[in-house]
């Protein structure tokens, strides 16, 4: 089963990447979004992991306290011991809402144009990027 989600909320850690023996980028963030029950502040913690493009990303670009929103891939699957199991794969990019510190003398606009121009540059690389990087999508 898989599903199509959208998550916003802050990562509580820097990004943690590796590259696999294919030479392919694997990054895991956390992801945290909080919301109200019953007058309680509750968490809710999102475990994702990013390849390729978006491994490459998440790790130059983005660290602990940034708001972002990831489109994910929501799987269920059940492991050798019975146990049901929930994974989220980012396959894309993150969108990046919000800095968590603002830096002296850069600006937002600065921050946004400079970001613009990594995405556009990641998206020209993607349309030269054909070679099989063993990953099942």
């Amino acid at each position: 089963m898989s599903n199509t989600i959208v998550i916003i909320g802050t990562l509580g850690r820097d990004p943690e990447a590796i590259n696999t023996s294919r030479g392919t980028m694997v990054a895991k963030a956390s992801i945290a979004d909080n919301y109200y029950s019953r007058g309680e502040e509750k968490t809710n913690w999102w475990h994702c992991t990013f390849f390729g493009k978006g491994a490459e990303f998440v790790q130059k670009n983005l660290r602990k306290g940034a708001t972002i929103s990831v489109t994910a891939r929501l799987e269920q699957f059940r492991t050798d011991d019975g146990k049901n199991l929930i994974s989220v794969m980012v396959s894309g990019k993150p969108d990046i809402i919000k800095w968590p510190v603002s830096d002296p003398g850069v600006s937002d606009s600065d921050k946004m144009s400079d970001y613009n121009k990594k995405i556009s540059d990641m998206k020209a690389n993607e349309a030269d990027d054909d070679d099989d990087d063993g990953l099942p999508f």
